[in-house]
């Protein structure tokens, strides 16, 4: 999966390894899992191996994966994954005793003894993939990371001593993008990415912060490919007069941008892998939720350091994923939820941290 599913596996392999102490594990990600991860150290004493899963992408990849499968066998295989197809692909090449997967639904498969857990809605998806592993659904799961990296904290204070300059601003970041490469700043209306915000609510939600919180700075971040989407909000924000940098494109290990996030003293983004790993650093995070539920893939850090705000569209959350980018309805869940809806919803909570920045 992406950032944000890599990171819901989290609790489960923690459950995972405490149940079976002595085993040997060995995890297959995709290949931002297989990189986020071990960089995290979320996985630090939980797996013995790290192998990179990837059947979407070119037949080579297949044919490694599936030769690494086929040269061993396993007493049990724990698949996260409900794609029919990678399952399939996994009984194909591999040799496994027991089954525990994911299912939509009833599926059943009596050619070896399996257990299975649904998936649905709510609870939280990482609660299913641990119940899976436990037999119970938990009260709470977490990703938070034990111990941050020391070179990472090093880094972070660099990063912060530089942003932050003689003024001592406060730090928002702001991730307008998403792991997709088209959001509503480019569609409108039934065409719309339900994970990123428009253009001139981020602008003018931006302008609210700035106003009722002097000595502002913002942090625009993402990807090499959202920086179409950067470029131009830094340009209008710059024009509006706010202290705004932008460094997206520019954090090319994942170790850089949890240094910049943990830099941060308040970190603004739609549902989107980001946001997951500012929560996982403990960086107080306010989280844009339109089509997706909250309840189902919310930010799993530190309750009193994350603020949900919700479209207030009666259909939402409809779990109309980015690939559809189809809405049903007249109207979409994130022209919906404007600049100041966000802000009265918000604007407590960003208090709340700018009086702990700037006492």
């Amino acid at each position: 999966g992406m950032l944000g599913d890599s990171m819901f596996i989290v609790p489960a392999l923690r459950a995972l390894r405490a149940k079976y102490p002595h085993a040997t594990i060995t995890g297959l990600f995709s290949p931002k899992g297989s990189i986020i991860l071990p960089a995290m150290g979320l996985l630090d004493g939980v797996l013995d191996a790290v192998k990179t899963y990837d059947v979407y992408h070119p037949k080579v990849a297949k044919w490694a994966v599936g030769r690494f499968l086929a040269k061993q066998s396993f007493d049990l295989l724990v698949n996260f994954d409900i794609d029919p197809d990678i399952y399939r692909f996994l009984l194909d090449k591999g040799q496994f005793a027991e089954i525990w997967r994911m299912v939509r639904g009833t599926v059943a498969d009596g050619t070896r003894q399996q257990l299975q857990v649904a998936v649905g809605d709510c609870p939280h998806i990482a609660k299913q993939y641990t119940q899976l592993v436990t037999g119970e659904l938990p009260d709470s799961v977490s990703y938070l990371i034990p111990e941050i990296r020391q070179d990472i904290q090093k880094k972070s204070k660099k990063f912060q001593k530089d942003l932050r300059g003689k003024r001592d601003a406060f730090l928002v970041g702001i991730h307008p993008g998403n792991h997709s490469q088209d959001t509503n700043t480019l569609f409108q209306k039934k065409n719309f990415d339900p994970r990123a915000w428009t253009r001139d609510a981020t602008i003018g939600y931006a302008l609210r912060i700035a106003t009722a919180f002097p000595g502002t700075k913002f942090v625009l971040t993402g990807g090499w490919y959202e920086r179409k989407l950067t470029r131009p909000l830094l340009k209008a924000l710059r024009q509006k007069g706010l202290d705004v940098v932008d460094v997206s494109g520019k954090t090319k290990k994942i170790t850089d941008l949890m240094a910049i996030l943990l830099a941060l003293d308040v970190y603004i983004s739609g549902d989107t892998g980001p946001m997951h790993i500012a929560a996982s650093l403990g960086v107080p995070q306010i989280g844009l939720f339109f089509s997706t539920n909250v309840n189902d893939t919310g930010p799993l850090g530190d309750p009193l350091k994350s603020c949900a705000v919700i479209s207030p569209i009666p259909c939402a959350p409809c779990l109309h994923t980015p690939h559809e980018k189809q809405c049903p309805v007249d109207t979409n869940c994130v022209l919906e939820l404007t600049d100041k809806v966000a802000f009265d919803r918000s604007q407590s909570f960003i208090k709340h941290f700018y009086e702990k920045a700037k006492p």
